[in-house]
């Protein structure tokens, strides 16, 4: 599935530790894109070539190359992920400065107290 649209926003890069010891790392942007004659909002995963994708520019405009949507369940919530693979970056913006954020904790294999938070990703 090909979508072709403008990266709004470039999320942090998250990381972690998993059970089994290997490192791990996933990048999210999010891209706006023309629906028909609606403007519509997608975030898109690569986790194999994170830092590549995390370079993308707010206002590139890129044709992005995407598995099917998938969901999974898990403790009775749903949640919906499109793993990007691929993209061409068809018209670059200049580079805007990153907006400074609150530094995002990184997810560790240790277990919590609460079982709402745990995440299966």
């Amino acid at each position: 599935m090909d979508i072709k649209g403008k990266v709004i926003a470039v999320l942090p890069k998250q990381e972690g530790t998993a059970s089994n010891g290997n490192h791990w790392e996933r990048q999210t942007i999010v891209v706006e894109y023309q629906d028909g004659q609606y403007t519509s909002k997608v975030a898109l995963d690569n986790a194999k070539k994170a830092t590549e994708f995390g370079k993308l520019n707010i206002g590139d405009e890129c044709t992005f190359k995407c598995n099917t949507p998938t969901s999974r369940e898990f403790n009775g919530r749903w949640y919906t992920s499109i793993n990007c693979w691929g993209w061409d970056v068809e018209n670059k913006a200049e580079a805007q400065p990153m907006p400074e954020s609150t530094p995002q904790p990184t997810a560790t294999a240790e277990p919590t107290t609460k079982a709402d938070d745990d995440m299966p990703f």
